[in-house]
């Protein structure tokens, strides 16, 4: 056989070659396309005039039609009315000046419910540059939105919580109150408060929500806003309390509040006291330590009952009274140890010299110290109250 003969032999086995590779290169292509049609994205596929050729298993799941359903109809099925002409009108603008078109659409549920989606429509054109098919990618974004929702929640209920922590610290005659919180999220369940209650009592308050973040820090906020009312027009601290008990049980949230709130006279240096289930202690002067007990429920448990006040206590220039929430007792180190009251003590009696600013900073200090990097759970807060000698800034 001469070279001749076997040239157009040769030829074939090229064409063969070239079209067992192009098959296989289709064959990949369309595994390729199988695997993206079933992604979580909701994809529908139409011919050049609108009409439904294909959905994948994600466009039922999100829509709630079955592809039999919708094969054959226009996508004008999923229109939600919320969008009107000129909408569409600048969609098909995009498609057929750039080939594409993204954004967020509402689109109607075969149930009525309506859904936002982030949609890109793209243009398929054959090599004559026409347009044979438009592919749908849409992407479910009501949990994007609902995030996005509760962010701006959130930061509204913290720059109303950041306008009711106290700014800097109280000052009066013979008495000196600062507090410092540091939350476990981006708002906190706990709070507390200084203010005068007269011309010759100031009062301090301490208490925290259950739980923290969103709701409990909403909860607080209110039930701060209710003691700041009392305050004005009460000067019994088991009176306040039974109010405020009150509104909180009103409001059914389901959540209790423990507080306490401290009454000091400046004039005869007597402390008064209610606690509905919060603790605190009075560290005096000479190194004794006094736990000031609850002497009531937590707040929002029982609506109806009669908070009552401690009896009415002594106090002298060196005593400290202080008032901690149970995020800071409970920090956890590596090795599950809690941090305990004790060691807040021990905070105060080596730095009792300082001012109540700085005794309160130091013992959130040690308390993140302690945790050696754990996360922290719950948030910390702290009341300092420092009786100083009558004759004192």
């Amino acid at each position: 056989m001469n070279d001749e003969s076997q040239l157009p032999v040769a030829e074939q086995s090229k064409d063969l070659i070239e079209a067992s590779r192009q098959l296989t290169a289709a064959q990949e292509d369309l595994r390729v396309a199988a695997v993206a049609f079933q992604t979580n994205d909701s994809i529908m596929i139409t011919d050049a005039n609108g009409n439904i050729l294909q959905v994948n298993n994600s466009f039922s799941e999100l829509t709630g039609y079955t592809s039999e359903e919708v094969i054959g109809k226009n996508p004008r099925i999923l229109k939600s009315g919320r969008h009107g002409p000129e909408f569409y009108s600048r969609m098909w603008a995009d498609i057929q000046e750039k080939g594409f078109w993204e954004g967020e659409i509402w689109n109607k549920r075969k149930d009525g419910q309506v859904v936002p989606l982030r949609m890109a429509i793209t243009c398929a054109k054959n090599e004559s540059g026409e347009t044979t098919h438009y592919v749908a990618d849409g992407q479910d974004i009501r949990g994007l939105r609902q995030a996005m929702a509760d962010r701006m929640e959130i930061d509204a209920a913290k720059k109303v919580q950041e306008s009711l922590v106290p700014s800097g610290f109280l000052c009066a005659a013979g008495i000196e109150i600062a507090g410092q919180m540091q939350s476990s999220e981006n708002v906190s369940g706990d709070c507390f408060d200084f203010m005068h209650v007269n011309q010759q009592s100031v009062a301090a308050l301490i208490a925290d929500v259950s739980g923290h973040g969103l709701g409990p820090a909403l909860v607080m906020a209110r039930t701060q806003a209710y003691f700041s009312a009392m305050v004005e027009t009460l000067d019994d601290p088991g009176e306040i309390l039974t109010r405020v008990n009150r509104f909180v049980g009103i409001s059914q949230t389901g959540r209790f509040v423990t507080a306490l709130l401290v009454c000091l006279n400046l004039e005869t240096r007597s402390l008064r006291y209610a606690s509905a289930g919060h603790r605190g202690w009075l560290f005096r002067g000479k190194g004794d330590v006094e736990v000031l007990e609850s002497t009531n429920v937590p707040l929002g448990i029982v609506m109806d009952t009669t908070m009552a006040s401690a009896p009415e206590i002594i106090v002298a220039p060196g005593d400290i009274i202080v008032l901690p929430t149970d995020g800071i007792e409970e920090t956890t180190s590596c090795d599950d140890t809690q941090f305990g009251h004790q060691r807040i003590l021990d905070v105060v009696r080596a730095h009792r010299k300082r001012s109540a600013s700085e005794i309160a900073q130091l013992v959130l200090q040690a308390a993140r110290d302690f945790a050696q990097g754990q996360p922290q759970y719950d948030d910390m807060t702290i009341v300092i109250a420092k009786v100083l000698a009558t004759n004192a800034p």
